[in-house]
């Protein structure tokens, strides 16, 4: 489009992790699912018509630490899904730069920092060295699916890891593929009239 005349925003990224897509694949063949080529357009569209834009939140139960089952998201209040994995370094690199945003929200956001992976002593270690923050405005949930039972690939597109969405609190997709920067420009606009957003 761009050598066309027609500007266009777009981000590139890199392929999907190959481990991720085998074990997403033998899942997928375990649940009775035939899948083709993920790289394929058209599954890519099926992995992703769910989560566009605009469109209400998949509402999915993860795992607590303690084996709690908690929903997510929750309407009423801002809601940031963020997939990552302990072995990517980009989820790494997206993890310390989220620090400082989430510690500089000034009205209420649940964060759901949710473990893609099926390791649970990487993601304890994970957690307390990476995530061991108490932002004011913000609640921060750690959760996961070690059995794969939610279908979060599916549901949000997570091919590949970090995956950040933004939810209104009516339950709206309002940004996905985000990184911090991109995050930090679109809370504006699900802050509640009550309450304003400062300069991260």
């Amino acid at each position: 489009l761009w050598t066309r005349g027609i500007k266009i925003l777009a981000r590139l990224h890199e392929p999907p992790d190959p481990e991720k897509i085998l074990l997403l694949r033998t899942e997928l063949r375990g649940l009775g699912v035939k899948v083709g080529n993920l790289e394929n357009p058209k599954v890519f569209a099926q992995f992703h018509r769910n989560s566009l834009i605009g469109m209400p939140a998949p509402v999915l139960t993860f795992l607590t630490p303690e084996g709690e089952h908690e929903t997510v998201p929750q309407q009423g209040r801002v809601s940031v899904l963020f997939f990552y994995d302990t072995s990517c370094a980009k989820c790494k690199l997206e993890t310390s730069r989220l620090r400082s945003v989430l510690e500089g929200i000034t009205f209420p956001v649940d964060f759901y920092a949710i473990y893609s992976g099926i390791y649970q002593d990487q993601w304890e270690d994970y957690r307390a060295s990476r995530w061991n923050i108490t932002p004011e405005n913000v609640t921060l949930h750690h959760l996961w699916d070690p059995e794969l039972d939610t279908g979060f690939q599916m549901e949000y597109g997570v091919l590949q890891t970090p995956q950040m969405l933004l939810v209104d609190t009516k339950g709206i997709i309002v940004g996905r593929g985000l990184d911090s920067e991109a995050l930090v420009k679109l809370l504006p606009s699900v802050a509640p009239d009550d309450y304003e957003y400062g300069n991260i």
